[in-house]
């Protein structure tokens, strides 16, 4: 509870922070690509901005599909209930707000919606083989705040991501 409180009083003050600042208008256009961690999951992302706004796109690498269950085959009829297990990698959207500090940094932060698939795992008691089928879609807001360097037409950036984790990124201005 006292981590998820310290997350909200960073968001909020970040978010304070972006409103006082002025625009972004160094950046007219910019195409980047991130590689990040957590949680020894890895994940990426390709953004795209145009002035003082970005969208990104990301995926957080997080499911390990096991080899002895099938996920595409029909349920047996007599079945017993193993549990809920992550289906899909969780992946989502961003929107981004960047600000100027000078001609070279720039600062973000942002919103994104991220989601991944639940599905319900059995076994077949005669057989021993296990069965995974879609059953619900998990969804969850997350935040992000970064720093990025222009230098010439390159861009190089460091942020945080509460679902993609720490991330490095690279990308060009035009």
């Amino acid at each position: 509870m006292n981590f998820m409180r310290k997350q909200l009083i960073f968001l909020a003050g970040g978010l304070i922070l972006l409103s006082l600042a002025q625009p972004s208008m160094a950046v007219d256009r910019a195409l980047w690509v991130s590689r990040g961690e957590k949680d020894n999951c890895s994940s990426f992302s390709l953004g795209y901005a145009w002035r003082s706004y970005a969208l990104e796109v990301g995926f957080l690498n997080d499911v390990v599909y096991q080899n002895g269950i099938d996920y595409f085959g029909p349920w047996p009829d007599d079945y017993q209930l193993l549990g809920v297990e992550q289906r899909t990698s969780t992946g989502g959207l961003d929107l981004l707000f960047l600000v100027d500090l000078s001609k070279q940094f720039l600062i973000y932060g942002g919103l994104g919606l991220y989601y991944h698939e639940l599905g319900q795992t059995v076994q077949d008691p005669d057989t021993g083989k296990k069965y995974n089928q879609y059953l619900t879609t998990e969804t969850t807001l997350a935040h992000s705040i970064g720093l990025k360097y222009q230098w010439a037409k390159l861009q190089f950036g460091l942020g945080y991501h509460t679902i993609r984790g720490l991330n490095g990124q690279v990308g060009f201005v035009f």
